[in-house]
């Protein structure tokens, strides 16, 4: 009997318990589910506050930066302005600057010509001064020269029958052999002894002297006349020579005759 009062209030308390756990269950999932919802609630809430504060800093943000664009928009419109102004302004200094200076220059282009007049008047007249004083010693010298020129013609009228003064020459001839070069001139008998023949490289050269003396005295005056003359004749070679190995003889009636060989030729003809 006491087994079976205990085994009832086993059961019982089993039961009890099984009841008691089932009801913590149930209150642990009430309170679980309103635990849930309260939080899904927050978070919603939390969600919701938060996306406004994203909403009102991204809308203060555009605010924000609306007001920089405009700000920024009116400054650089107050700096092309200035800019403009400015520009301007620089444009009308310079142009000032310009106009003085383009004055300035006109002053002084204007003293510059006045000055280049003024000494191109004095030169012009000096030049002409110096031009008539030429003229004048010109002309001056022109007589001078027309007196001399016909005093000497009245000279050269009077002693153009005089055979000194006629114009001299060998009268010579160049003759060319293949050995070499043969000149053959003449000269008057009398001025044979004034010959002279000089052979260089690549010429030679034919030159005698000739003089004339005249006097007259009586018992009061002497009166004399000397002159010299010096006459030459040139003949240039086509080829060098040897002018160490020239032959050169003048005969007693003025013949003269001339012989040079040419380089690297032994055999005179």
């Amino acid at each position: 009997k006491l087994k079976r009062e205990n085994d009832r209030e086993i059961s019982q308390l089993d039961r009890d318990n099984k009841t008691m756990i089932l009801e913590n269950r149930e209150n642990a999932l009430r309170t679980n589910e309103k635990m849930l919802k309260e939080y899904s609630k927050e978070a919603q809430r939390v969600e919701s506050t938060g996306q406004s504060d994203v909403n009102q800093r991204q809308e203060k943000f555009e605010k924000l930066l609306s007001k920089q664009e405009k700000d920024n928009a009116e400054r650089l419109k107050q700096t092309e302005l200035e800019l403009a102004r400015q520009e301007s302004k620089l444009r009308t200094e310079h142009e000032t600057k310009v106009q003085e200076q383009v004055g300035k220059m006109d002053l002084e282009l204007q003293s510059q010509t006045e000055s280049f007049k003024r000494s191109y008047d004095i030169n012009d007249k000096t030049y002409k001064d110096s031009l008539d004083n030429q003229k004048q010693n010109y002309l001056k010298a022109l007589y001078k020269q027309q007196q001399r020129y016909d005093q000497q013609l009245r000279f050269d009228s009077s002693r153009s029958g005089d055979p000194f003064y006629s114009l001299k020459t060998f009268d010579a001839r160049l003759y060319e052999r293949d050995g070499g070069y043969f000149v053959k001139g003449k000269v008057p008998p009398y001025d044979r002894e004034t010959v002279e023949v000089r052979v260089q490289d690549d010429k030679i050269v034919l030159s005698a002297r000739r003089s004339y003396e005249n006097s007259v005295s009586d018992d009061e005056e002497r009166r004399s006349t000397n002159t010299y003359q010096t006459y030459r004749q040139e003949f240039k070679l086509g080829v060098p020579v040897v002018a160490k190995e020239a032959v050169t003889k003048v005969e007693d009636d003025g013949t003269i005759n001339v012989f040079v060989p040419k380089k690297g030729q032994t055999n005179r003809a």
